[in-house]
Protein backbone atom coordinates (compact mmCIF):
# COMPACT_ATOMS: atom_id res chain seq x y z
CA UNK A 1 0.00 0.00 0.00
CA UNK A 2 1.25 3.51 -0.66
CA UNK A 3 1.95 5.36 2.25
CA UNK A 4 2.10 8.39 3.31
CA UNK A 5 0.36 11.12 5.62
CA UNK A 6 -0.03 15.21 5.61
CA UNK A 7 -2.03 17.63 7.80
CA UNK A 8 -2.94 21.19 7.81
CA UNK A 9 -0.16 21.79 9.36
CA UNK A 10 2.70 19.77 7.77
CA UNK A 11 3.89 16.60 5.53
CA UNK A 12 5.15 13.87 6.64
CA UNK A 13 6.22 10.58 4.67
CA UNK A 14 6.54 6.88 5.09
CA UNK A 15 7.69 4.11 3.44
CA UNK A 16 5.74 1.55 2.07
CA UNK A 17 4.56 -0.30 -0.76
CA UNK A 18 2.95 1.41 -4.05
CA UNK A 19 -0.02 -0.14 -5.38
CA UNK A 20 0.65 1.56 -8.61
CA UNK A 21 1.60 4.77 -10.44
CA UNK A 22 -2.48 5.36 -11.08
CA UNK A 23 -3.17 5.27 -6.90
CA UNK A 24 0.12 6.85 -6.18
CA UNK A 25 -0.65 9.74 -8.26
CA UNK A 26 -4.30 10.01 -7.51
CA UNK A 27 -4.18 9.88 -3.73
CA UNK A 28 -1.73 12.05 -3.87
CA UNK A 29 -3.92 14.62 -4.89
CA UNK A 30 -6.72 13.88 -2.81
CA UNK A 31 -4.48 14.23 -0.01
CA UNK A 32 -3.68 17.87 -0.97
CA UNK A 33 -7.42 18.25 -1.65
CA UNK A 34 -8.47 17.92 1.71
CA UNK A 35 -5.63 19.63 2.71
CA UNK A 36 -6.64 22.24 1.09
CA UNK A 37 -9.78 22.82 2.90
CA UNK A 38 -8.34 22.07 6.37
CA UNK A 39 -8.72 18.85 6.99
CA UNK A 40 -6.51 16.46 8.54
CA UNK A 41 -6.23 13.56 6.05
CA UNK A 42 -4.02 10.77 6.03
CA UNK A 43 -3.61 7.29 4.61
CA UNK A 44 -5.40 4.07 7.25
CA UNK A 45 -2.60 1.91 8.17
CA UNK A 46 -4.42 -0.28 10.00
CA UNK A 47 -7.47 -1.02 8.03
CA UNK A 48 -7.74 -3.89 5.79
CA UNK A 49 -9.31 -2.69 2.65
CA UNK A 50 -9.30 -6.00 0.93
CA UNK A 51 -9.56 -7.00 -2.62
CA UNK A 52 -12.62 -4.49 -3.57
CA UNK A 53 -10.80 -1.36 -2.17
CA UNK A 54 -7.76 0.63 -3.29
CA UNK A 55 -6.99 2.47 0.36
CA UNK A 56 -8.16 3.36 3.36
CA UNK A 57 -8.31 6.77 4.59
CA UNK A 58 -8.36 8.98 7.25
CA UNK A 59 -10.53 12.21 7.17
CA UNK A 60 -11.02 14.10 10.29
CA UNK A 61 -10.85 11.33 12.63
CA UNK A 62 -13.11 9.16 10.48
CA UNK A 63 -12.34 6.25 8.60
CA UNK A 64 -13.15 5.70 4.80
CA UNK A 65 -12.69 3.31 2.09
CA UNK A 66 -12.00 4.63 -1.19
CA UNK A 67 -11.37 3.25 -4.64
CA UNK A 68 -9.22 4.51 -7.04
CA UNK A 69 -10.15 4.80 -10.82
CA UNK A 70 -9.02 6.84 -14.19
CA UNK A 71 -12.28 8.29 -15.14
CA UNK A 72 -15.78 7.43 -13.98
CA UNK A 73 -18.91 7.69 -15.87
CA UNK A 74 -22.90 7.50 -15.47
CA UNK A 75 -22.68 3.33 -16.38
CA UNK A 76 -20.07 3.30 -13.74
CA UNK A 77 -22.68 4.19 -10.81
CA UNK A 78 -24.88 1.86 -10.21
CA UNK A 79 -21.51 -0.96 -9.62
CA UNK A 80 -20.00 1.97 -6.78
CA UNK A 81 -23.99 2.29 -4.97
CA UNK A 82 -23.68 -1.55 -4.78
CA UNK A 83 -20.04 -1.54 -3.43
CA UNK A 84 -21.15 1.53 -0.60
CA UNK A 85 -23.73 -0.72 0.11
CA UNK A 86 -21.68 -3.50 0.54
CA UNK A 87 -18.81 -1.85 2.62
CA UNK A 88 -19.12 -1.17 6.27
CA UNK A 89 -17.50 2.39 6.11
CA UNK A 90 -18.13 4.80 4.33
CA UNK A 91 -17.18 4.53 0.48
CA UNK A 92 -14.98 7.64 -1.28
CA UNK A 93 -14.40 7.58 -5.43
CA UNK A 94 -10.96 9.14 -5.98
CA UNK A 95 -10.27 9.27 -10.49
CA UNK A 96 -8.45 11.76 -12.76
CA UNK A 97 -11.95 12.67 -14.12
CA UNK A 98 -16.00 11.88 -12.99
CA UNK A 99 -18.35 12.92 -15.57
CA UNK A 100 -20.76 15.83 -14.59
CA UNK A 101 -23.82 13.33 -14.36
CA UNK A 102 -22.00 10.39 -12.54
CA UNK A 103 -21.18 13.34 -9.87
CA UNK A 104 -24.86 14.44 -9.73
CA UNK A 105 -25.46 10.51 -9.50
CA UNK A 106 -22.94 10.10 -6.83
CA UNK A 107 -24.18 12.65 -5.11
CA UNK A 108 -27.59 11.55 -5.08
CA UNK A 109 -26.42 7.93 -3.52
CA UNK A 110 -24.16 9.76 -1.06
CA UNK A 111 -20.97 8.83 -2.13
CA UNK A 112 -18.02 11.00 -1.88
CA UNK A 113 -15.64 12.05 -4.22
CA UNK A 114 -12.87 13.77 -5.61
CA UNK A 115 -11.68 14.28 -9.40
CA UNK A 116 -8.54 15.63 -11.02
CA UNK A 117 -10.59 19.09 -11.98
CA UNK A 118 -10.92 20.26 -8.47
CA UNK A 119 -14.28 18.79 -7.36
CA UNK A 120 -14.17 17.17 -3.52
CA UNK A 121 -17.15 16.17 -1.62
CA UNK A 122 -17.68 14.07 1.17
CA UNK A 123 -20.11 14.24 4.29
CA UNK A 124 -19.45 12.30 7.44
CA UNK A 125 -20.98 12.53 10.63
CA UNK A 126 -19.56 16.17 12.23
CA UNK A 127 -17.89 16.53 8.76
CA UNK A 128 -19.53 18.23 5.78
CA UNK A 129 -17.09 19.04 2.69
CA UNK A 130 -18.49 20.19 -0.65
CA UNK A 131 -15.41 22.19 -2.58
CA UNK A 132 -13.97 23.26 -5.54
CA UNK A 133 -9.76 22.83 -4.85
CA UNK A 134 -6.95 23.89 -6.82
CA UNK A 135 -4.21 21.33 -5.42
CA UNK A 136 -4.90 19.11 -8.00
CA UNK A 137 -1.18 18.98 -8.74
CA UNK A 138 -0.80 19.19 -12.15
CA UNK A 139 -4.35 17.77 -13.27
CA UNK A 140 -5.96 20.37 -15.77
CA UNK A 141 -8.61 22.81 -14.53
CA UNK A 142 -11.89 23.57 -15.53
CA UNK A 143 -11.16 26.76 -17.47
CA UNK A 144 -8.90 24.07 -19.39
CA UNK A 145 -10.91 20.94 -20.06
CA UNK A 146 -11.44 19.34 -23.04
CA UNK A 147 -14.79 21.22 -23.89
CA UNK A 148 -13.34 24.56 -22.71
CA UNK A 149 -12.68 24.63 -27.08
CA UNK A 150 -16.00 26.39 -29.18
CA UNK A 151 -15.23 23.71 -31.43
CA UNK A 152 -14.79 21.27 -29.33
CA UNK A 153 -18.80 21.98 -27.84
CA UNK A 154 -19.40 22.38 -31.13
CA UNK A 155 -18.64 18.82 -32.76
CA UNK A 156 -19.96 17.58 -28.94
CA UNK A 157 -23.38 19.25 -29.80
CA UNK A 158 -23.55 17.55 -33.83
CA UNK A 159 -22.38 13.93 -32.14
CA UNK A 160 -25.25 13.95 -29.52
CA UNK A 161 -27.37 15.29 -31.77
CA UNK A 162 -27.34 12.37 -34.06
CA UNK A 163 -25.96 9.79 -31.45
CA UNK A 164 -26.08 6.66 -33.79
CA UNK A 165 -24.77 8.03 -36.55
CA UNK A 166 -21.20 7.53 -37.69
CA UNK A 167 -19.96 11.07 -38.80
CA UNK A 168 -16.22 11.07 -40.27
CA UNK A 169 -13.78 14.28 -39.36
CA UNK A 170 -13.89 15.73 -42.98
CA UNK A 171 -17.93 15.32 -42.71
CA UNK A 172 -18.24 17.05 -38.94
CA UNK A 173 -15.61 20.09 -40.79
CA UNK A 174 -18.42 21.04 -43.02
CA UNK A 175 -21.13 21.04 -40.65
CA UNK A 176 -19.03 23.44 -38.44
CA UNK A 177 -17.27 25.06 -40.81
CA UNK A 178 -13.69 24.57 -39.35
CA UNK A 179 -10.52 23.06 -40.42
CA UNK A 180 -10.33 19.63 -40.62
CA UNK A 181 -7.89 19.73 -38.81
CA UNK A 182 -9.00 21.16 -36.10
CA UNK A 183 -11.98 19.05 -35.73
CA UNK A 184 -9.93 16.08 -35.62
CA UNK A 185 -7.77 17.41 -32.85
CA UNK A 186 -11.18 18.06 -30.98
CA UNK A 187 -12.06 14.66 -31.46
CA UNK A 188 -8.70 13.17 -30.22
CA UNK A 189 -9.42 15.02 -27.03
CA UNK A 190 -12.63 14.14 -26.99
CA UNK A 191 -11.44 10.59 -27.08
CA UNK A 192 -8.84 10.55 -25.34
CA UNK A 193 -11.17 11.43 -22.33
CA UNK A 194 -13.63 9.06 -23.04
CA UNK A 195 -16.36 10.79 -24.70
CA UNK A 196 -16.13 9.89 -28.25
CA UNK A 197 -15.56 6.29 -29.48
CA UNK A 198 -13.02 5.53 -32.11
CA UNK A 199 -15.65 5.79 -34.63
CA UNK A 200 -16.71 9.13 -33.35
CA UNK A 201 -19.66 8.11 -31.33
CA UNK A 202 -20.78 10.05 -28.85
CA UNK A 203 -20.59 8.08 -25.19
CA UNK A 204 -23.73 8.87 -23.40
CA UNK A 205 -24.85 10.40 -20.88
CA UNK A 206 -21.29 11.23 -20.33
CA UNK A 207 -20.70 13.45 -23.60
CA UNK A 208 -23.98 15.28 -22.64
CA UNK A 209 -23.09 15.90 -19.07
CA UNK A 210 -19.92 17.11 -19.75
CA UNK A 211 -20.63 19.16 -22.03
CA UNK A 212 -23.37 20.41 -19.78
CA UNK A 213 -21.09 21.14 -16.88
CA UNK A 214 -18.89 23.20 -19.66
CA UNK A 215 -21.93 25.22 -20.53
CA UNK A 216 -21.85 28.68 -19.04
CA UNK A 217 -22.90 32.43 -20.72
CA UNK A 218 -23.30 35.71 -18.96
CA UNK A 219 -26.87 37.14 -19.24
CA UNK A 220 -27.83 40.63 -19.87
CA UNK A 221 -31.38 41.81 -19.56
CA UNK A 222 -33.12 44.10 -21.80
CA UNK A 223 -35.77 46.54 -20.96
CA UNK A 224 -37.83 45.30 -24.23
CA UNK A 225 -38.23 42.34 -26.29
CA UNK A 226 -37.37 42.15 -30.16
CA UNK A 227 -40.22 42.85 -32.34
CA UNK A 228 -41.07 40.71 -35.51
CA UNK A 229 -43.04 43.86 -36.41
CA UNK A 230 -40.59 46.20 -37.01
CA UNK A 231 -38.22 45.07 -40.03
CA UNK A 232 -36.34 48.28 -39.30
CA UNK A 233 -35.61 47.55 -35.85
CA UNK A 234 -34.68 44.15 -37.44
CA UNK A 235 -32.83 44.66 -39.14
CA UNK A 236 -30.63 47.42 -36.77
CA UNK A 237 -30.71 44.33 -34.26
CA UNK A 238 -29.41 41.64 -37.18
CA UNK A 239 -31.90 38.96 -36.06
CA UNK A 240 -30.94 37.24 -38.65
CA UNK A 241 -34.59 36.65 -40.31
CA UNK A 242 -33.86 36.88 -43.36
CA UNK A 243 -36.13 37.72 -46.72
CA UNK A 244 -39.98 36.94 -45.28
CA UNK A 245 -38.64 36.90 -42.13
CA UNK A 246 -41.44 39.15 -40.95
CA UNK A 247 -44.34 37.90 -42.73
CA UNK A 248 -44.18 34.70 -44.61
CA UNK A 249 -41.87 31.64 -44.90
CA UNK A 250 -38.40 32.00 -43.64
CA UNK A 251 -35.56 32.10 -45.28
CA UNK A 252 -33.34 32.42 -42.46
CA UNK A 253 -29.83 34.15 -42.87
CA UNK A 254 -26.84 32.21 -42.07
CA UNK A 255 -26.42 33.58 -38.98
CA UNK A 256 -29.14 35.42 -35.91
CA UNK A 257 -30.49 35.15 -32.70
CA UNK A 258 -31.41 31.82 -31.46
CA UNK A 259 -34.23 31.16 -28.97
CA UNK A 260 -33.38 29.18 -26.07
CA UNK A 261 -34.30 28.43 -22.37
CA UNK A 262 -37.87 28.63 -21.33
CA UNK A 263 -39.38 29.38 -24.61
CA UNK A 264 -37.32 27.74 -26.70
CA UNK A 265 -38.10 24.31 -24.40
CA UNK A 266 -41.79 24.58 -24.82
CA UNK A 267 -41.23 25.36 -28.48
CA UNK A 268 -39.65 21.96 -28.73
CA UNK A 269 -42.52 20.16 -26.63
CA UNK A 270 -40.68 19.85 -23.07
CA UNK A 271 -42.92 20.86 -20.20
CA UNK A 272 -41.96 23.53 -19.14
CA UNK A 273 -44.69 25.94 -17.38
CA UNK A 274 -45.19 29.41 -18.31
CA UNK A 275 -47.19 32.24 -19.51
CA UNK A 276 -47.46 33.15 -23.21
CA UNK A 277 -45.53 36.37 -22.48
CA UNK A 278 -43.10 35.13 -20.62
CA UNK A 279 -39.95 37.18 -21.25
CA UNK A 280 -37.89 35.36 -24.26
CA UNK A 281 -34.01 34.44 -23.95
CA UNK A 282 -31.65 34.67 -26.73
CA UNK A 283 -28.38 33.79 -27.64
CA UNK A 284 -26.39 35.78 -30.12
CA UNK A 285 -23.54 35.33 -32.25
CA UNK A 286 -20.67 38.00 -30.17
CA UNK A 287 -20.45 40.63 -27.83
CA UNK A 288 -21.32 43.28 -30.85
CA UNK A 289 -24.45 42.42 -30.92
CA UNK A 290 -25.35 42.39 -27.31
CA UNK A 291 -24.40 45.93 -27.10
CA UNK A 292 -26.55 46.64 -30.13
CA UNK A 293 -29.55 45.15 -28.40
CA UNK A 294 -28.61 46.90 -25.10
CA UNK A 295 -27.85 50.41 -27.36
CA UNK A 296 -31.73 49.96 -29.06
CA UNK A 297 -33.87 47.84 -26.50
CA UNK A 298 -32.31 49.20 -23.46
CA UNK A 299 -31.98 48.07 -19.78
CA UNK A 300 -35.03 47.69 -17.23
CA UNK A 301 -34.10 50.40 -14.42
CA UNK A 302 -34.43 49.24 -10.95
CA UNK A 303 -37.65 47.20 -10.03
CA UNK A 304 -38.56 46.79 -13.51
CA UNK A 305 -38.78 43.30 -15.26
CA UNK A 306 -37.00 42.62 -18.14
CA UNK A 307 -38.50 42.43 -21.47
CA UNK A 308 -36.19 39.95 -22.60
CA UNK A 309 -32.73 38.61 -22.04
CA UNK A 310 -29.48 37.93 -24.58
CA UNK A 311 -26.21 35.79 -24.51
CA UNK A 312 -23.43 35.23 -26.67
CA UNK A 313 -23.31 31.76 -27.53
CA UNK A 314 -20.64 29.57 -25.69
CA UNK A 315 -20.58 27.89 -29.49
CA UNK A 316 -20.33 30.04 -32.92
CA UNK A 317 -22.83 26.77 -34.34
CA UNK A 318 -25.47 27.66 -31.78
CA UNK A 319 -26.60 30.78 -33.94
CA UNK A 320 -25.66 29.14 -37.21
CA UNK A 321 -27.84 26.30 -37.01
CA UNK A 322 -31.20 27.76 -36.12
CA UNK A 323 -34.41 25.45 -36.76
CA UNK A 324 -37.75 27.30 -37.02
CA UNK A 325 -40.89 25.80 -34.55
CA UNK A 326 -44.32 25.52 -34.86
CA UNK A 327 -45.07 26.82 -31.66
CA UNK A 328 -43.12 30.31 -31.74
CA UNK A 329 -42.14 32.87 -34.15
CA UNK A 330 -38.50 32.79 -33.43
CA UNK A 331 -35.31 30.78 -34.99
CA UNK A 332 -35.01 28.19 -31.95
CA UNK A 333 -31.58 26.48 -30.85
CA UNK A 334 -31.25 22.82 -31.36
CA UNK A 335 -32.79 20.83 -28.80
CA UNK A 336 -29.36 20.02 -27.76
CA UNK A 337 -28.96 23.43 -26.86
CA UNK A 338 -32.08 23.78 -24.83
CA UNK A 339 -31.38 20.84 -23.19
CA UNK A 340 -28.17 21.89 -21.95
CA UNK A 341 -29.59 25.15 -20.61
CA UNK A 342 -31.99 23.44 -18.91
CA UNK A 343 -29.19 20.76 -17.55
CA UNK A 344 -27.82 23.40 -15.65
CA UNK A 345 -30.60 23.81 -13.14
CA UNK A 346 -30.01 21.18 -11.02
CA UNK A 347 -33.65 20.66 -9.99
CA UNK A 348 -36.47 22.45 -12.01
CA UNK A 349 -34.24 21.89 -15.47
CA UNK A 350 -33.12 18.02 -14.65
CA UNK A 351 -37.17 17.07 -13.93
CA UNK A 352 -38.30 18.82 -17.22
CA UNK A 353 -35.71 16.80 -18.92
CA UNK A 354 -36.31 13.48 -17.22
CA UNK A 355 -40.32 13.72 -18.11
CA UNK A 356 -40.04 15.14 -21.93
CA UNK A 357 -40.93 12.83 -23.92
CA UNK A 358 -39.30 13.53 -27.58
CA UNK A 359 -40.42 13.83 -30.96
CA UNK A 360 -39.55 11.47 -33.31
CA UNK A 361 -35.73 11.78 -34.43
CA UNK A 362 -34.73 12.90 -31.23
CA UNK A 363 -32.81 10.89 -28.60
CA UNK A 364 -32.61 11.19 -25.42
CA UNK A 365 -28.56 11.66 -24.41
CA UNK A 366 -28.91 12.37 -20.53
Amino acid sequence: MFVCRRTANGVCWGVGRSRGELIESVVERVLAAFVEVGVDVGVGLDVETGEMFDVALEVGGECVVAVVRVSVGVRDVASLRDLACSSVLPLFVAAERISEGARADLRDCGVGFYDGQGHLRLFLPGLRIDSSVTATLGSRSPSTGVLAGEVAKEAAIVLLGAPRAIVGVRELARVLNRAPSTVSAALDRLRGEGLVTSRNEPLCPDLFWELAGAWRHETVSLAEAPSLGQAARSGRLRLGLGEGGETGDRALEPVGWALTDTAAAAAWGMPVVAASNYPPDFYVPSRMFVDRAVSILGRPGPGEERGATVSVSPARLVCTARVMRPSTPWPTASWVVVALDLARDLSRGREILERWKPPLGVERVW
